[in-house]
């Protein structure tokens, strides 16, 4: 499975409506993005790293998408540069 994450910083004097966002702009993402789409997933920042701290972030999501190849398929030969530069 594949994992996209969006996040929304809190920077000072943004807004987020988090409203907004589950009930219009995730629907027209997920329409948008239907192609493989398996679930999303909102989070929405409740604290900072220190009590009574703003969060770092407004909020975000996840989208899961099914894997671009079967399982057991090795990755196409262009890829293998950019494997070889993890760490195993």
């Amino acid at each position: 499975m594949i994992k996209v994450s969006v996040l929304y910083p809190n920077k000072p004097g943004s807004h987020f409506d988090m409203n907004y966002y589950v009930a219009k702009h995730m629907p027209l993402a997920m329409r948008l993005l239907n192609k493989g789409l398996r679930k999303t997933e909102v989070d929405a920042g409740i604290q900072g790293t220190a009590p009574a701290e703003p969060p770092h972030f407004h909020g975000g999501c996840q989208f899961y998408f099914r894997p671009l190849r079967p399982r057991g398929v090795p990755p196409p030969r262009s890829c293998r540069p950019i494997s070889r530069t993890i760490p195993t």
